[in-house]
């Protein structure tokens, strides 16, 4: 019997270039563009079942190397995208960025980003609802999604996941293009969410991130 437990592989994005008053929504780096390359090799190794991506271009184009890769269509939902980049409603908000912000979204849950944008508590709403698509879509094409999206998108999935008060105590890497593992089970069995690994490159190799190592110099 196939076991149809959805496991997500989620991904946040390349490396991309800064925001600037002219580019909101900037695309990859030159080292982004070989580190989605590199993770679309890796990725093409054990093809999911499903693909989905944040249609901000540095999730954007990164989901697209997969997607070229392995064969996959994209499952584009904006509803993966950044925090501050809709409005509270969920529609996109076309030349929203991260920048000049002030305080981080989770230190004041529940004011706009900007004028016109969500909240942080409005946009864990967004984001639980993607991810309801994205597991019932998982369920039923086999049981393996990889999703590419955005670090705040993690966090919010995260806080979601243990019930965090709208202002977690917890701040979590999420490295260009790393993967966490989650699987999710039906609440019959237990605890309905098994973290099987976090913040992992084994595409990059080369390039790991040794925070240990860097937090000694």
């Amino acid at each position: 019997m196939t076991d149809r437990r959805p496991h997500l592989l989620l991904v946040r994005h390349a490396e991309a270039e800064h925001y600037s008053a002219a580019c909101s929504d900037p695309g990859l780096t030159a080292r982004g563009r070989r580190q989605s390359q590199l993770f679309a090799d890796w990725l093409g190794k054990n093809t999911p079942d499903v693909l989905f991506s944040s249609t901000l271009r540095r999730a954007a184009d990164t989901a697209r190397a997969v997607a070229e890769r392995t064969g996959l269509p994209v499952g584009w939902d904006a509803r993966l995208r950044e925090v501050g980049t809709c409005r509270p409603d969920g529609r996109p908000l076309e030349g929203a960025g991260l920048g000049g912000v002030g305080l981080p979204p989770r230190e004041r849950p529940l004011e706009s980003v900007f004028p016109g944008a969500e909240s942080w508590v409005e946009f864990r709403v967004r984001v639980g609802l993607a991810m309801d698509r994205v597991l019932a879509a998982t369920a039923a094409a086999g049981g393996r999604a990889a999703v590419v999206c955005h670090g705040g998108v993690l966090d919010a999935l995260l806080d979601n996941i243990v019930d965090a008060d709208v202002c977690s105590p917890v701040e979590v890497a999420w490295a260009n293009t790393a993967v966490t593992h989650l699987e999710h089970r039906p609440r019959e069995t237990g605890s309905p969410w098994v973290l099987h690994s976090h913040n992992t490159r084994p595409h990059l190799k080369d390039e790991q991130l040794d925070a240990w190592t860097e937090a000694a110099r």
